[in-house]
């Protein structure tokens, strides 16, 4: 490891992933590109998460992403 840098886990790199994708309003989060990094479909991982914000409005998912 290399310093000043930091290990984190699978869970915490994919919630970042999310929340920093989230913010970039036109490309959001790809599910092709969450998968190859991740080898889980956010779908299955976020699916509860996806659904209330949907219904809400805060979030908006189509073909390909999030």
């Amino acid at each position: 490891m290399r310093p000043n840098s930091e290990l984190i886990s699978p869970a915490l790199a994919m919630g970042e992933t999310m929340m920093l994708g989230l913010r970039l309003l036109d490309e959001g989060v790809r599910f092709n590109r969450f998968a190859a990094r991740f080898g889980v479909d956010l779908r299955d991982v976020y699916r509860k998460e996806i659904e209330r914000l949907s219904r809400m409005g805060l979030v908006e998912v189509n073909s390909d992403r999030v």
